[in-house]
C-alpha cells in the first residue's frame, strides 16, 4: 500500500507527460474561432501554452504544519458557527490543478465560443464576459480545481502577499494588484484563485520580448507554480496575454 502511495505522483506527472507529448494540433492556429469544435475548447482551456495542468503535493509536515485547517490557511466565507473548521475534512489532493492565463484574447474567445455552444459547465469570470476585443486592464492568472478537488481554504489578504510573477530575463517580480477567491455555488469550498497583476506599457513590451515567466502561490503548505512561455502564447494574429 505505501509503495502504491509512493508511485501515484510519479504516475500523475507521467500521465502529464503523456498528455504534453501527445499535443499535436493547435486549434488556435489551425481554424478560425467560429470552427471549434467543444474538443478545441476543451483544449484550449486545459492543455495549451495559456493554461499549465499542474500536480500540487501535500507536504505539511515540510513546513511544520499538521493539518489543513492550521492558523496560516484560514478559511473564509460562509461557515455556520456548529460546523468548526476542524470538522471540515482536510484536503488531501492527488489529482491535477489548473493554472491558466485568463486574461489572454484566446481565452475569453473560447469561453465566448462555448456559449454559443450551449456549454452550460464553463464558469466564465466577469472578464471573460466582456468583449473579447477588449483589452483587459490587468493580467488575470486563475488557479483552478475540479469539483472532486476543491481548493485549499484561503484568505485573500495573505495570497496577494504570498504570489509572485517573475520575469525571467530582468528578474523583474510582480505582485498582484488585488485577489479574488471564487466560490463554489452554495459551498464554502473555493472553486478558483483569482490573480490581478496591473497592465502597463512596460509590462506589455517586457512579456513581447520574455520566453520564460514563473507564476507562483503558496497558500499554507501548498504551493501553486506554473511556468508560462510568452513566445508560444501566440495566434495567428501575433503574441496574447
Amino acid at each position: 500500500m505505501r509503495h502504491a502511495r509512493s508511485l501515484r505522483p510519479m504516475l500523475l506527472l507521467a500521465s502529464l507527460l503523456l498528455v504534453w507529448l501527445a499535443f499535436g494540433e493547435q486549434p488556435w492556429k489551425d481554424k478560425p474561432s467560429k470552427n471549434w469544435t467543444e474538443k478545441d475548447i476543451r483544449e484550449i482551456l486545459t492543455n495549451s501554452p495559456w493554461t499549465q495542468p499542474v500536480y500540487v503535493p501535500y507536504n505539511p509536515l515540510r513546513s511544520g504544519e499538521n493539518l489543513e485547517t492550521a492558523p496560516s490557511t484560514i478559511r473564509v466565507g460562509n461557515i455556520p458557527d456548529e460546523h468548526p473548521l476542524e470538522s471540515h475534512p482536510v484536503f488531501r489532493p492527488d489529482r491535477v490543478f489548473l493554472i491558466r492565463w485568463e486574461s489572454a484574447k484566446i481565452i475569453r474567445i473560447a469561453f465566448r465560443r462555448g456559449a454559443e455552444l450551449g456549454l452550460s459547465y464553463l464558469k466564465p469570470n466577469s472578464m471573460e464576459m466582456e468583449d473579447p476585443e477588449k483589452v483587459p486592464k490587468e493580467y488575470l492568472i486563475t488557479v483552478l480545481a475540479d469539483p472532486l478537488n476543491q481548493l485549499p481554504p484561503a484568505n485573500e489578504s495573505r495570497l496577494k502577499e504570498n504570489t509572485k510573477l517573475t520575469f525571467h530575463r530582468s528578474a523583474r517580480q510582480l505582485s498582484p494588484a488585488r485577489v479574488v477567491v471564487r466560490y463554489a455555488h452554495n459551498s464554502p469550498d473555493p472553486e478558483a484563485f483569482e490573480f490581478y497583476f496591473a497592465r502597463t506599457g512596460e509590462t506589455d513590451r517586457e512579456l513581447s520580448e520574455e520566453h520564460r515567466i514563473d507564476f507562483r502561490a503558496q497558500v499554507g503548505p501548498r504551493i501553486f507554480e506554473a511556468r508560462f512561455n510568452p513566445a508560444k502564447m501566440a495566434t495567428r494574429q501575433g503574441r496574447d496575454f
